[in-house]
């Protein structure tokens, strides 16, 4: 005969809330986790070796991507620079050179940095902002700040804006028909802005009478992403290389 414990069992067993807590139920729910397993060390390796071969395809385009993105910044600030400094050379009808500024004595050529960072001394690119802003301010260009210790305009890894030559106003243009930069490009003209390039090295004395200067001068993204050359624009706004 049925008691009353049993009944109530009986309800229990046909509820599914109580019946998950009946003790028949907790020993098959405990055996059946203990079936479950992780996973082998086989199944780890070929997660980790995809992960790898992803990794090893994903990182060289990234790089490369971040070096033409850093390119293309480089002559899109070369040209910033450019457009103030022709707005400069109308106004005061001469180029700016501030009171450090290398420059000759027979006014044949100047070069200066537009600006280094914590430099205690003036550079030209002082005269774009004040006092009247040709320029909210001076850009920092990565390959120049970047640059190799053996380079030949290195500033110890401080932020450093383009290299400036030219002649200014009322020199002899001499030094232009010296200097074969000036020599590869049609139309002569009287001054350039200069950064490193991908290669982060500036070109060297031999580089200047190479039978093939002009590629060992001039950056040219098809000698590869990162190859030698510098990155130079020109008055009038042309740039080498060309986007």
């Amino acid at each position: 005969m049925l008691n009353s414990s049993h009944l109530c069992l009986a309800e229990d067993l046909r509820d599914p809330c109580k019946r998950c807590l009946t003790p028949d139920f907790q020993r098959r729910r405990v055996s059946d986790h203990c079936g479950d397993r992780g996973f082998t060390l086989i199944e780890l390796l070929i997660v980790v070796a995809i992960i790898a071969i992803l990794a090893a395809i994903a990182v060289p385009n990234f790089l490369e991507a971040q070096m033409r993105a850093r390119v293309v910044r480089t002559i899109t600030d070369q040209r910033a620079c450019v457009f103030a400094l022709e707005s400069y050379i109308i106004d005061n009808n001469q180029l700016p050179m501030a009171k450090d500024t290398s420059v000759y004595a027979d006014f044949t050529w100047m070069i200066d940095f537009l600006m280094i960072e914590g430099s205690k001394f003036s550079h030209m690119g002082m005269l774009l902002t004040t006092p009247i802003a040709y320029l909210s301010q001076v850009p920092y260009d990565w390959f120049n700040s970047n640059q190799r210790r053996s380079s030949g305009f290195y500033q110890g890894y401080r932020g450093v804006s383009f290299v400036f030559s030219g002649v200014p106003k009322g020199g002899d243009p001499i030094r232009i028909h010296e200097n074969q930069a000036f020599g590869l490009i049609h139309g002569q003209p009287s001054w350039l802005m200069e950064s490193a390039g991908p290669d982060l090295h500036w070109a060297r004395p031999e580089d200047i009478n190479h039978p093939n200067r002009a590629a060992r001068w001039f950056y040219d993204p098809t000698n590869g992403t990162i190859s030698e050359g510098q990155i130079i624009t020109f008055e009038g706004a042309y740039t080498v290389p060309r986007l």
